[in-house]
């Protein structure tokens, strides 16, 4: 059986950002960074702000799914007016760090 080689993950650097105790959704972590101002090395390659945020969004569905994180989530967001929103612990998303 061959072993899988494992790449860095491109966005950890955003990951390690989060807080352990805090919740998020994919499109939330991507408004993080780029509040926090992570974008830059991405904004080189791809100067569309937009894109490189949807890039992020999808990276990181990808990775709650492959990581086999809880379909519930960890907890529900609740905007008065629209569909509850699944979160997941700051801690969770960081573990895959490792």
């Amino acid at each position: 059986m061959r072993k899988s080689v494992a790449r860095p993950l491109k966005y950890a650097r955003i990951i390690a950002a989060l807080e352990d105790g805090g919740i998020y959704t994919p499109a939330s972590i991507a408004i993080l960074a780029r509040d926090q101002g992570l974008l830059a090395p991405f904004l080189e390659k791809e100067p569309n702000e937009a894109l490189v945020l949807q890039r992020i969004r999808i990276s990181m569905n990808r990775l709650r799914r492959i990581c086999g994180f809880p379909a519930g989530g960890d907890d529900q967001l609740i905007i008065p007016g629209q569909r509850p929103v699944r979160v997941w612990f700051g801690w969770r998303w960081k573990i895959n760090l490792e």
